[in-house]
C-alpha cells in the first residue's frame, strides 16, 4: 500500500471508490477512514454490527451475512445524514461492550426494541421468579452468541 501511496503523490485517496482500489483496503476499511477521518458519511459493517442488526430482528447469522442486502439497506436508514461519525463511533462501542459476542442483555437499554434482548427478558424474568419464588426479575448474564441462533443484546 505504501508504495501505491507513494506512486499517487503520497495522498490518501477521499473516494470510496478509490480508496476500494488500494491493496489491502475492503469496504469496511474504506467506509471507517471515510466516516471518522475525513468526515463523510460512510456506513459501516462489520462483524459486530451484523451481529448487532441480526441481534434486533431476532435473525441467524453466519460468516456470509454481511454480504445481504437488508444488512447494508438496514445499516443506511440506521446511519444518520447529520452526525453519522458520533453514530459510527458509538455503534462500534455498543457492539464491543453491550451487544458484544458476549452480549450484556442486563444493562442494554435497546431490549424494548430488540426481539433477541426481549427473548431474554421474558426468559430472564420467568426463570428469578422460579428460583426466587418472588415473581421479580434479577438481572442475569445474557445467552452465549449462538445460543439461540443469534444471542440478546
Amino acid at each position: 500500500m505504501a508504495r501505491e501511496l507513494i506512486d499517487r503523490g503520497s495522498q490518501v485517496p477521499d473516494s470510496y471508490e478509490e480508496l476500494l482500489k488500494l491493496p489491502g483496503i475492503g469496504p469496511y476499511a474504506a467506509s471507517a477512514y471515510l466516516s471518522l477521518h475525513r468526515n463523510q458519511r460512510a456506513v459501516l459493517i462489520d462483524a459486530n454490527i451484523v451481529r448487532w442488526l441480526c441481534r434486533l430482528l431476532g435473525r441467524a447469522m453466519d460468516g456470509e451475512t454481511r454480504r445481504e442486502a437488508w444488512v447494508s439497506h438496514l445499516a443506511s436508514r440506521l446511519t444518520p445524514p447529520i452526525g453519522f461519525r458520533d453514530y459510527n463511533y458509538a455503534a462500534l462501542d455498543f457492539t464491543m461492550k453491550v451487544c458484544a459476542q458476549t452480549a450484556h442483555c442486563e444493562i442494554c437499554p435497546l431490549i424494548p426494541f430488540c426481539r433477541t434482548g426481549h427473548r431474554w427478558f421474558k426468559r430472564s424474568r420467568h426463570s428469578s421468579s422460579v428460583s426466587n419464588g418472588s415473581g421479580s426479575a434479577e438481572r442475569k448474564h445474557a445467552p452465549e452468541a449462538g445460543q439461540t441462533g443469534a444471542a440478546g443484546g
